[in-house]
């Protein structure tokens, strides 16, 4: 289970498969309480943890998250899933610092200050 975890959206789903198997050899009934525990507990982690962590330690939006996790799934296929988080956080680091801190931070005109132009406004 731990291994597939590290797969986006899908993983947690087929790594559950296992648990709910043997959960059914105790009877429909535990098979179905195992069912809600998977899925409340992987609510709460994808919804909810992962999100604000990934806030947190990368500042990588979700919605960038989850586009990426779609855009490479679709160019490269399951490896292109595994690895779309990680390709985003390159990204964006990437722009943020050859583009935004170099280029558009060395083009920026010169702040004037307050104090400069109050005092050229009283004369």
């Amino acid at each position: 289970m731990g291994l597939l975890e590290f797969v986006p959206l899908v993983g947690p789903i087929i790594a559950s498969v296992p648990g709910l198997l043997l959960a059914f050899a105790k009877g429909p009934e535990v098979a179905l309480y195992a069912a809600l525990i998977y899925i409340a507990v992987q609510q709460v982690e994808s919804n909810l943890i992962t999100p604000l962590v990934q806030r947190w330690a990368v500042e990588l939006p979700p919605v960038v998250a989850l586009l990426s996790i779609v855009a490479c799934g679709l160019l490269f296929g399951f490896l292109g899933v595994i690895f779309a988080t990680p390709i985003a956080v390159v990204m964006l680091a990437l722009v943020q610092h050859l583009y935004v801190e170099d280029t558009l931070e060395h083009h920026r005109p010169a702040a004037k200050s307050p104090a400069r132009d109050s005092a050229r406004h009283s004369r």
